[in-house]
């Protein structure tokens, strides 16, 4: 299968996968179930020893149902992830000042975004609905979205890995590519892209972010890995969202360090949950990553 547009204009050779896509943002959904707390919870985490990957693999085998959306990215851990694209049906007046007559189906996305999600120990999958809304907000606006589960559980240290594994993967196949992380997948995404920043300042066959979102980042990694830092290391415009109720994670040094850098930060009157604010949190995000991957205003 052709890979999307935008591997050759990146002049890489792409990895050996099969690279299904999904047509709509909402078409494959995973099996969730809420928790008391308001936080989505998958139920692949619950089984002992095994990666989320295999459970629903085993899952899928078992119903007889394939989901042409689920990738097995080639990375060296064992890295899964649903990869939404635009439809047919979202107007492409919205992509790259389309034609209103004409539809996204009509265009190649160019841009994408690696979406990483919460604590995984805690729940956290790539079925977030946090993160879930995102991809929505980007793919109306003709901006793939490529939602990855970690390997297993590595503190921080190999979540990483798979995160920088994932954005050499989407940078291969578009032309830009952005980084959106919620929670622990907040700090993941700045450390990720504060390490891929420093290699591509030592040569011009690495690609860093061009974008980076996180939404309620954690100040550290559980490895000791510093998301504050990382702020200041980064190459690209990045967006901090943050809840100025929660109590869950230490996020304000990283505010504090994105205001210093120059960067956007965005205040909203939520806990760490945002419960109820999940189209909000899109709207915030979406424009301001799809804005800097397409070369337009958020």
């Amino acid at each position: 299968m052709a890979p999307p547009h935008g591997l050759a204009a990146r002049g890489r050779s792409p990895h050996s996968v099969d690279c299904a896509v999904v047509s709509g943002s909402s078409i494959h959904r995973d099996s969730l179930t809420r928790d008391v707390a308001g936080r989505i919870d998958d139920e692949a985490f619950r089984v002992p020893g095994h990666p989320r990957s295999d459970v629903t693999r085993k899952r899928d085998s078992e119903s007889g149902a394939a989901d042409p959306g689920r990738l097995r990215l080639p990375c060296p851990r064992d890295v899964c992830a649903i990869l939404d694209t635009p439809d047919a049906s979202a107007s492409a007046a919205t992509v790259r000042g389309g034609s209103p007559d004409a539809t996204v189906g009509d265009v190649d996305p160019t841009a994408c975004v690696v979406a990483c999600p919460p604590h995984p120990q805690h729940g956290g999958s790539r079925s977030d609905p946090r993160l879930r809304a995102v991809s929505d907000a980007l793919v109306e606006r003709g901006v793939a979205c490529l939602r990855i589960d970690y390997g297993p559980w590595d503190e921080g240290r190999g979540e990483r890995r798979d995160t920088v594994c994932a954005l050499d993967w989407a940078s291969e196949r578009y032309d830009s590519v952005g980084l959106f992380g919620y929670s622990f997948g907040g700090a993941v995404a700045l450390r990720a892209g504060a390490d891929r920043a420093e290699a591509e300042a030592g040569g011009p066959d690495v690609a860093g972010p061009d974008t980076v979102a996180v939404l309620a980042p954690a100040r550290t990694l559980p490895d000791g890995s510093d998301a504050v830092g990382a702020v200041g290391e980064l190459l690209a415009p990045a967006l901090v969202v943050c809840g100025e109720r929660d109590e869950a994670v230490d996020w304000k040094p990283v505010v504090e360090a994105a205001r210093a850098g120059g960067h956007t930060v965005e205040n909203l009157a939520a806990d760490h949950h945002f419960v109820g604010q999940h189209q909000r949190i899109a709207a915030v995000v979406a424009p301001f990553l799809a804005g800097h991957l397409m070369d337009e205003t958020p």
